[in-house]
């Protein structure tokens, strides 16, 4: 993810607010989402530019609280932030390839802003949990 992804995505939210009922994410066949470009974070921090994690944040409000369905089609791997996407979808379609990872602890990061929405999906014990184990799930062990 990085803040075109981010930006374009708000765009396509906006409009689907007056015009969807049902809004699809899909990514590729292998990567649904691998989570934030941590390159454009430091190159962001070491230059003009302010990375800004609220825009992303503010994107899966808009997907969890807007006036249509949110789908997240999920193949492949999904990390770390890219869990935020599937976390604030009405839906979730995995296939068997599906492979979820919390990775945050290992780069000593915690997944704040991917937390308040997990725990509403899973609650409070399960959220912590895949938290601080960091280990992959499968969709076959979910």
């Amino acid at each position: 993810m990085n803040e075109l992804l981010i930006k374009e995505c708000t765009q396509v939210i906006t409009i689907c607010k007056e015009r969807s009922s049902i809004v699809i994410f899909e990514g590729s066949p292998n990567e649904f989402c691998f989570g934030a470009d941590l390159k454009e974070v430091d190159v962001n921090q070491s230059s003009d530019q302010v990375y800004r994690p609220d825009l992303l944040y503010d994107l899966w409000l808009k997907m969890m609280n807007g006036p249509f369905i949110t789908i997240s089609h999920v193949r492949g791997t999904t990390n770390a932030g890219g869990f935020g996407f599937v976390a604030a979808s009405d839906i979730v379609i995995a296939d068997e390839t599906a492979i979820f990872n919390l990775s945050e602890l290992l780069f000593g990061l915690f997944p704040a802003m991917v937390l308040p929405f997990l725990t509403g999906k899973i609650g409070d014990q399960r959220a912590h949990y895949l938290t601080l184990k960091t280990n992959s799930i499968c969709k076959a062990s979910a």
